[in-house]
């Protein structure tokens, strides 16, 4: 697990290395999340004033810069599963919203994500490496 505070255009690239990708292979069989990575987020949406969260489907690029922190940028299949054009498994990205408005008869709503005052974003990713809640690598069926 990890917590960023990253710009919107890096989250974006994220989310676009999935959306552009959707031909390349999901092999992302679940997340899982820990107690400790629950109570972040609970810890988070109350500091930042949220009422929620949303999730966002991303891969990562090999050798991306923002990759998150708690490990290297991932180099091989150890770290992370590589599915082609050097781009990874999916992963997610959960980050807090608040303003959600469900719509009237429709039973869909909308929230915005939350912007910190230096117009970033807290961003939580389980992302890959021994520790992960990713499967594969970290697969218990």
């Amino acid at each position: 697990m990890t917590t960023e505070n990253l710009s919107k255009k890096t989250l974006t690239e994220w989310i676009e290395n999935y959306t552009d990708n959707t031909d390349l292979p999901f092999v992302t069989k679940s997340v899982r999340l820990s107690k400790d990575d629950l109570t972040w987020l609970v810890k988070t949406l109350e500091n930042v004033g949220g009422d929620g969260i949303r999730m966002y489907f991303i891969r990562f690029k090999k050798n991306d810069s923002n990759y998150p922190k708690y490990t290297t940028a991932p180099k091989s299949d150890e770290h992370m599963t590589f599915v082609g054009r050097g781009l990874t498994q999916v992963s997610i990205a959960i980050v807090p919203t608040k303003n959600y408005e469900e719509a009237k008869m429709t039973w869909i709503g909308s929230s915005e994500d939350v912007i910190n005052k230096d117009e970033t974003l807290a961003v939580f990713v389980p992302g890959g490496g021994e520790n992960s809640g990713l499967c594969p690598p970290n697969c218990q069926l």
